[in-house]
């Protein structure tokens, strides 16, 4: 089971001491190793440690933990100017077309995004051109909105390899 673990950083908490309270809870034990390869993300180095992703957007952190590779995202909505630019960058043609024929462009932008970024994250590509080659909705993996509990508008999504029902997922505050 996937869970979302989020939490409001304007207190000064690190994103790592978050990531261990989050652990702390998913598993009722903090004792794994954290490890980094540059260019990839950060993983626990036991076999039996859940798979994690962290990201954050103004004062808002979170953390999606499972089982099975996971990415996530999460993106406050905010003014954007070059986000056209971005999204010709990034985005599927499809997507484009989606995102230009909107009645919020700019908020069609940022649930796209965190999409693709979701997906960068589970692959450990990261943000290359191969994302503008496939819209998410075409791709073999199962990718979600996900709705935190916070007042300022955001788009947050989460990408597994595993099929998951979004409105199943467990969002818990730290």
């Amino acid at each position: 089971m996937i869970k979302i673990y989020f939490a409001k950083t304007g207190d000064g908490t690190s994103s790592h001491e978050l990531l261990f309270r989050a652990i702390e809870i998913h598993c009722g034990k903090c004792d794994f190793t954290l490890s980094y390869e540059r260019g990839k993300k950060p993983y626990f180095t036991e076999l039996d440690a859940p798979k994690f992703s962290i990201s954050h957007s103004g004062d808002t952190w979170i953390c999606a933990i499972s089982d099975g590779e996971i990415g996530c995202d999460v993106q406050l909505h905010k003014p954007y100017p070059r986000y056209a630019s971005i999204a010709e960058r990034y985005f599927h043609p499809t997507e484009i077309a989606e995102m230009n024929s909107a009645e919020e462009p700019l908020c069609t932008f940022f649930g796209t995004w965190v999409k693709k970024e979701s997906v960068a994250k589970l692959t450990g590509r990261g943000l290359d051109s191969s994302l503008k080659e496939s819209a998410v909705a075409s791709l073999p993996l199962c990718v979600e909105h996900i709705s935190l509990p916070i007042c300022e508008p955001y788009s947050a999504a989460v990408a597994s390899r595993e099929l998951f029902v979004a409105k199943e997922i467990a969002v818990i505050k730290i």
